[in-house]
């Protein structure tokens, strides 16, 4: 962690652990990170989150004398909710309680901002928010944190969550099963860690030992007919294609020939056309023989091509 010029903490050196699971299997499955990472030899630990009992959880399993931060804008937002209840989302009374509570939540004793609290009227927002916060007083000395040099929000957690896993995840038309998304969640927290090179073929090694196939074109080759596929053909083989049948859809169109009695005609219309040439001078007055002429010259041009280029 570094000193920003404000007086925060900026955090580096990040690396991320993801799956799609419950928060018992997930807190042994970060075993190994936290392991890298050295927490079990680190002086001092500090767990920012918010107070969701599965996040604490996962704390005292990995850490239980870790010193533990309430996200600040998490508990802003408890009194945030609170001033709204009394006077009303949007108006200014809200959002100067908020201000000046705030900054006494953060800055100064967190007494002052509880007994705040305390004095609004009693509704919804604002007894949950009191029982909450009060509950976990120890989390939100938050002069004291800072004084230390702890961070007192967990930003680049909500921020590694959209870049590492909704980027991936949640693109435009994306459906995934839920065994699907949680082994790409640990893909993605390898690349993310920088560990591609390293994690690689240890992954693929185990999906050819376990018969799967791989990236890397293990496992042997795939069925070409699915279950569900040869289900809807009644148990029956797939077909065999014929010799000379087109493999590909787009060759259908040009594939067949055309029938011999749609081509037979062309050429009978174009003798016609010929022989019609030869009397038309002698049947039409002087007047209307150029044209009459001059008509039949283009229709028979435009047909002789066709029937040149059409199979005979």
């Amino acid at each position: 962690m570094d000193r920003a010029g404000d007086g925060g903490v900026t955090t580096r050196d990040l690396s991320y652990v993801a799956r799609l699971t419950d928060a018992a299997t997930f807190t042994q499955q970060a075993l190994g990170e936290l392991t890298r990472r050295g927490v079990h030899r680190a002086a001092t630990v500090v767990a920012v989150a918010d107070g969701a009992p599965g996040i604490q959880g996962f704390v005292d399993w990995h850490c239980p004398d870790a010193v533990r931060v309430l996200d600040f804008p998490h508990a802003v937002g408890y009194l945030a909710r609170a001033a709204q209840e009394t006077w009303g989302p949007g108006t200014a009374p809200t959002s100067e309680w908020l201000a000046i509570h705030a900054h006494a939540l953060k800055h100064g004793d967190p007494e002052t901002a509880l007994r705040a609290l305390a004095a609004l009227p009693a509704g919804p927002a604002r007894d949950e928010a009191l029982g909450y916060l009060r509950t976990r007083r120890a989390q939100i000395t938050y002069a004291a944190f800072q004084a230390a040099g702890y961070p007192i929000g967990s930003g680049c957690v909500e921020s590694g969550n959209k870049v590492v896993i909704e980027a991936r995840l949640k693109g435009a038309g994306m459906h995934w099963t839920r065994n699907h998304a949680d082994a790409m969640a640990a893909l993605r927290t390898v690349i993310a860690n920088g560990r591609w090179a390293e994690a690689w073929p240890g992954i693929t090694g185990q999906l050819r030992a376990a018969g799967a196939p791989s990236g890397g074109g293990g496992g042997g080759p795939r069925p070409r007919w699915s279950a569900h596929r040869r289900r809807r053909r009644g148990g029956r083989p797939p077909p065999r294609r014929r010799a000379g049948a087109p493999e590909d859809h787009r060759q259908r169109l040009t594939h067949r020939r055309p029938s011999l009695e749609r081509l037979r005609p062309l050429p009978r219309l174009t003798e016609t056309l010929t022989a019609t040439l030869k009397w038309v001078p002698s049947v039409f007055p002087d007047e209307m023989r150029c044209l009459a002429a001059n008509s039949l010259t283009v229709l028979h041009k435009l047909l002789l091509p066709i029937v040149t280029v059409l199979p005979g």
